[in-house]
Formats: structure tokens, C-alpha cells, sequence
């Protein structure tokens, strides 16, 4: 079952509507020579091709994939490792799970994965990174102390002593009356 770009079900696959495919795609593309074939056709709003085949929107480069190389393996997408996104070269698309894809781009959660010290520059190594086990978020526990240690100096002196008092009693175990 092929599902369109809008998620609506296009029908089973029959080998009839693909009858001259690989000569429609090649009639819109232009070739570089970095080796990508850049579609020509329509284009969304993130770069990808777009194709219309019986009444249906679908991704140009995952038809081209289908098309030389055979169905995309489930639950992969395919990884344009020329990050040309009109790009339909199926040489230059790799079926990936969804993770490596996010990891292998340059957006934020990219960016953030690659990053080997914190906006300070302390190191976020097995010491010094605390990884919260719910999200995998990251923090450098040199600048945690600082701002906790930055947050209790700007409290009063009778916030503090509250405070204090709070974690004494959690450390005998139960609170005084």
C-alpha cells in the first residue's frame, strides 16, 4: 500500500502504473556534476520533489529509490547523503532509521548530540555530565553548582535559613514540629 505525501492511502501497488516510471523521472531532472539529479519538477516547501501518479502526491526521491533499487526497508526513511534534498540519485539515498537521519543532519538536536563541551567550554565527559534518564538531556555539573550556588546567594537571609532548615530536617529523615 503506497501512502501519499497527505497521508491518504493511494491503493495497492501494481507494477501497471509504474510502466515507464524511470523515463518520466529521467525526463525531470537535471544532472550535475557532483553526481546528484536534481528534480525539476514540483517542489515542497523543504525541497523535496514531488511526483503526481494515479491521483497521488508522493516524494520523488522515494519513488526513484523504489523505482532502481527496490521497496524501502520498514520503518527506514532515506538519508540524502548528498544533502541535496531535490536530489533523486538513488546512489545518493540511504535507507536509515529516523534517529540516524536527525543525527546525521545539522539541525539543533544534530548540533547538540555532536557537542563535546558545554556553552562554557567544560567538558561533558562520564565526571562532569549529569543525563537526565527520561530524555537524555544533557548538562555539565560544573555549571549546575555555579548556578545553584549563584541562585542561594541571591535569596535573604531569611529565605536561606528556610532553606536550611528544609534540608536538615530531609537528612534526619523526617521534619520537626
Amino acid at each position: 500500500m503506497i501512502v501519499g505525501i497527505n497521508g491518504a492511502e493511494c491503493g495497492p501497488v501494481h507494477r501497471d502504473w509504474a510502466d515507464g516510471l524511470g523515463a518520466r523521472l529521467l525526463g525531470r531532472v537535471e544532472f550535475s556534476e557532483s553526481g546528484c539529479w536534481s528534480w525539476t519538477g514540483a517542489i515542497d516547501k523543504k525541497g523535496y520533489g514531488r511526483i503526481r501518479i494515479n491521483k497521488c502526491v508522493l516524494k520523488a526521491h522515494r519513488v526513484a529509490y523504489e523505482e532502481w533499487e527496490g521497496p524501502i526497508p520498514p520503518g527506514l526513511t532515506l538519508d540524502h547523503l548528498c544533502r541535496n534534498h531535490a536530489c533523486i540519485n538513488p546512489h545518493h539515498l540511504e535507507p536509515v532509521t529516523n534517529q540516524e537521519n536527525v543525527l546525521r543532519g545539522d539541525g539543533p538536536c544534530a548540533r547538540n548530540a555532536r557537542a563535546t563541551h558545554c556553552p562554557q567550554g567544560h567538558p561533558y565527559d562520564a565526571e562532569n555530565t549529569y543525563v537526565w534518564p527520561a530524555t537524555g538531556y544533557r548538562a555539565c555539573r560544573v555549571c549546575k553548582r555555579a548556578h545553584r550556588s549563584r541562585y542561594y546567594c541571591s535569596l535573604g537571609p531569611a529565605e536561606r535559613e528556610q532553606r536550611n532548615k528544609k534540608s536538615r530536617e530531609s537528612r534526619k529523615g523526617g521534619a520537626s514540629l
